[in-house]
């Protein structure tokens, strides 16, 4: 799973052409060992963003959701997958997947394995 970097109009341009093939999780308590906020997700992802903001530096803190997202490719399908993470005040998350559809099995067994390292 290698990110790259992304800007939060390119991001935003991707997830709108895929959104309708993402798959989401269930709202998921968060290991407090692990995720103590939304910050901490950089740890594991690399370079994730903030997709509320206008711009890359700009961090939004009006909403007290904090929505995440990247851009990574894995070795074996060499397609691209945007990955949604929305953190609330209360230490529960939503993952998202979005990718094409030959994908599919793929973003399922990705999403399992988020739940099984973050879930709580």
């Amino acid at each position: 799973m290698e990110f790259r970097q992304v800007d939060v109009e390119e991001y935003k341009m991707k997830w709108k052409k895929l959104e309708r093939r993402a798959i989401k999780t269930e709202p998921i308590s968060l290991n407090p060992d692990i995720i103590s906020c939304s910050r901490d997700f950089r740890k594991y992802f690399s370079h994730l963003i903030d997709i509320r903001a206008q711009s890359e530096g700009e961090l939004v803190q009006i909403s007290r959701e904090t929505v995440l997202g990247g851009i990574f490719e894995l070795d074996v399908s060499h397609s691209e997958y945007l990955l949604n993470i929305s953190c609330l005040p209360n230490n529960t998350a939503v993952f998202q997947i979005a990718s094409l559809k030959e994908n599919k099995p793929r973003v399922r067994y990705l999403l399992q394995t988020l739940l099984f390292l973050f879930k709580s």
